[in-house]
């Protein structure tokens, strides 16, 4: 994270999952601009749906290995909607650290890498040290084609939170001001002109 976290400014929308990613970047990130998933499996899924509405503007999705095993319909989603603003990060830590460090597909045969060039994203890439990962995710920051990037990481020894997060509700709210405060626009404003 020390890599990554620097480069996302505050005008790159960034999705993280469940578990230490999100902890991990609150250290160079405020937390309140950047929602993390509380359901496994969405994150990615939640970071193609901003993709698509905002196309002039990068999303990044911070996913995990098994956060991402638990939906590996969405690359195929992903691949054949091809927002050219996504870039998605799976920290492959083969395990489920924060359930127990239980293992993960990819500590056996899977290669989440070779299954998003099957499902069709073909600017993809498994980092397996840090600068290969420095590379990797400035070609994701800079470019302007969907990109995936696998990041082979050690199972964290027992990381230290030193911040707390928001809850996801607040989070959700804050992450749509900061969005109304990068678009100039206001989100809600048809749905509170409806209501009376």
């Amino acid at each position: 994270m020390s890599i990554l976290g620097p480069k996302l400014t505050d005008d790159i929308l960034v999705i993280t999952g469940t578990g230490n990613t999100a902890y991990q970047l609150a250290e160079y990130r405020r937390p309140q601009i950047t929602p993390h998933s509380a359901q496994l499996g969405a994150c990615s899924a939640i970071a193609l749906g901003l993709a698509l509405a905002l196309p002039h503007r990068k999303v990044v999705s911070l996913d995990g290995d098994g956060n991402l095993l638990l939906n590996l319909a969405v690359l195929g989603d992903i691949a054949n909607k091809a927002p050219g603003n996504l870039g998605i990060v799976v920290f492959d830590n083969e395990s489920y650290e924060s359930a127990g460090r239980l293992p993960t597909a990819t500590a056996g045969k899977v290669d989440l890498a070779a299954v998003g060039r099957a499902c069709g994203i073909a600017n993809t890439c498994t980092a397996r040290n840090l600068e290969e990962f420095g590379e990797a995710v400035e070609r994701l920051l800079k470019g302007s084609e969907l990109a995936m990037v696998v990041a082979k990481v050690d199972t964290e020894p027992e990381y230290k939170r030193t911040k707390e997060l928001p809850s996801v509700p607040e989070t959700t709210f804050t992450f749509a001001r900061h969005i109304e405060q990068l678009e100039g626009r206001p989100l809600f404003s048809a749905y509170y002109s409806t209501r009376k």
